[in-house]
């Protein structure tokens, strides 16, 4: 249920913590088992009917205290979803039997009894260890360490003596074991403003109906925060004619659309398809999809667009730094860059782009963005600032960095390697230190770490870019990874997932921590004075370099020591 606010039991309170959350697109840790490209695909993540989510809770006793109703309550919320809470209803008397809107948000909270106590005025005060919330358009918003949903119910005498619940807020709160068993999350395909790549968000929606939830929420479009940075083909009111996603026992799901989507261009029909289908995918027990419009069958050509999710291999080879100088790797062997004689010797953080044939540049001196020398052209300086952020290179080749000039708000750069540049806007640069900076693989969201007050925090903003790949802002940005504590270092793991270098209260060693947005993150073990990390494709293909200069890469569930006398290596990205 939706609480006053959560709090911290301290001085630092976090009022308002979670509604400055929008949600964010995203996976458990089932990241790398998202499709990549390809038609629709079957996940099967619904529960059958009669399932351990349908169970069954008693209604009120006779002679019931106050405490007792509302605990009572609470138990038939937990068990609520399989007939829509209609036992925790009977707990209810006046117009809050229908005024009550469980469905509004879900307090997902910590596995232990929630602390029931009387207060002064005769009230019920409810008292949870916060995990997390679900609001009604199913964004999981982490709560920060230590906060707490507070909600106090009134009651009251009804004809018969007994005691029911006439005031209470909307929402509902969930032991973190029950929400796992009651809703699943499922993931929005939203498109790259130029059509090629699908970028994804993650919603948590009840099991209940799931196919139908998933469709509402993609035609309803993006969070707040994500908008700038992606398009969908449905067209401006297009809606679900009956809310309702019937999925027969065969795996076919009928999405019957309003004829708002009858105004949809050839091309941006296909598109639809593909973006609904690709979200049904993972939205239930879907094998097909058949589109309609008044029970008429929805043309959308005859041919569907494979669009992918996390586009790019992991390449064989990356780049790093030794002694100051730049060095290349392959097949696990470190030899001296080709182009190192014409760089200097105090080289930093370089980076590499995509595909064939990408553009790689390098800090000189801490001040120079300098491109890194092939057979046919020699290095030249990009951008002369002053302590320039380790760049990251986009898909369309714009090399990102900020420049932290003296007395000056910083300045967001995007340049091409011919010299091709955008200042970036982004007023919020000026309330806080940008501290790392990683553009995902699609191009729409930046991640990013920034030390706002003092405090650093994980961050996702989304790119604005024109159809040709442009980019020009940087949207503002919204936290994620909350339970984090004093965050380093972040890069792209998944079409939905960063690894953040942190530490937390569960792991007050700096380790890499795996942070699908928009749902619970887990620790890898600890890999002792790691300092940064560079990614590819999975958890798997993460690369961590200590303060003693030593680069670890993933074995198994473990790590391994693969090079000595190395540091700042950069994949692609």
């Amino acid at each position: 249920m939706t609480a006053s606010v959560p709090h911290r039991p301290q001085p630092r309170r976090v009022l308002g913590a979670l509604a400055l959350l929008l949600a964010l697109a995203v996976a458990v840790g089932a990241c790398a088992g998202l499709p990549q490209s390809g038609p629709v695909t079957s996940a099967d993540t619904e529960l059958p009917a009669g399932s351990e989510v349908s169970l069954f809770v008693p209604g009120p006793s006779p002679g019931a205290e106050p405490e007792e109703i509302v605990q009572g309550f609470l138990d038939a919320v937990t068990a609520g979803f399989g007939d829509d809470f209609g036992v925790a209803r009977d707990f209810l008397a006046g117009p809050a039997v229908e005024d009550w809107r469980p469905g509004e948000s879900t307090q997902i909270h910590v596995s232990s009894a929630p602390r029931v106590e009387r207060t002064a005025t005769g009230a019920v005060e409810v008292s949870v260890d916060a995990v997390a919330t679900v609001d009604e358009r199913g964004r999981y918003i982490q709560a920060p360490v230590d906060a707490v949903f507070d909600a106090e119910m009134s009651l009251a005498r009804n004809a018969a003596g007994e005691w029911r619940i006439v005031d209470l807020p909307n929402g509902i709160l969930l032991p973190e074991a029950s929400f796992s068993l009651a809703y699943s999350s499922t993931y929005l395909h939203f498109l790259t403003p130029d059509d090629q790549y699908f970028v994804l968000e993650t919603r948590w929606f009840p099991r209940e109906n799931l196919a139908t939830a998933a469709t509402n929420a993609l035609l309803a479009g993006p969070s707040e925060w994500l908008e700038p940075g992606v398009r969908t083909a449905a067209p401006s009111g297009t809606r679900l004619r009956v809310d309702s996603v019937p999925v027969g026992t065969d795996g076919v799901a009928t999405v019957d659309l309003t004829s708002a989507v009858l105004e949809a261009e050839v091309n941006d029909r296909a598109l639809l398809r593909a973006q609904i289908e690709a979200t049904l995918a993972t939205a239930g027990d879907v094998r097909e999809v058949r589109l309609a419009v008044g029970q008429q069958a929805f043309d959308t050509g005859s041919s569907l667009p494979e669009l992918s999710v996390y586009p790019y291999s992991t390449p064989s080879s990356w780049l790093a730094i030794a002694d100051g100088e730049l060095m290349q790797v392959s097949e696990g062997e470190a030899t001296m860059h080709p182009g190192a004689d014409l760089l200097g010797d105090e080289l930093s953080s370089p980076a590499t782009g995509y595909g064939e044939d990408p553009p790689s540049v390098v800090i000189d001196g801490g001040d120079n963005l300098v491109t890194v020398p092939d057979f046919q052209s020699p290095p030249s300086v990009l951008v002369e600032g002053r302590d320039l952020l380790a760049p990251s290179i986009d898909r369309f080749g714009w090399i990102w960095t900020i420049s932290q000039e003296e007395d000056q708000d910083p300045q967001m750069i995007a340049i091409q390697a011919t010299g091709e540049r955008v200042d970036i806007t982004a007023p919020w640069l000026a309330e806080g230190e940008v501290l790392a900076l990683r553009i995902s693989r699609d191009g729409s969201r930046a991640g990013l770490i920034r030390e706002v007050a003092g405090e650093a925090v994980v961050e996702v903003a989304a790119v604005q870019r024109d159809t040709e790949g442009r980019p020009s802002q940087l949207a503002d940005p919204v936290a994620v990874a909350q339970r984090l504590e004093d965050p380093s270092d972040l890069a792209w793991v998944g079409p939905t997932t960063l690894a953040v270098l942190a530490t937390s209260d569960l792991e007050p060693s700096r380790a890499v921590h795996t942070v699908p947005l928009g749902a619970p993150h887990a620790a890898l073990p600890v890999v002792e004075g790691a300092v940064r990390i560079t990614a590819g494709r999975g958890d798997t293909s993460l690369l961590v370099t200590t303060e003693e200069g030593t680069i670890f890469e993933r074995n198994g569930a473990t790590w391994r020591a693969a090079h000595v006398g190395l540091e700042d290596p950069a994949l692609p990205g």
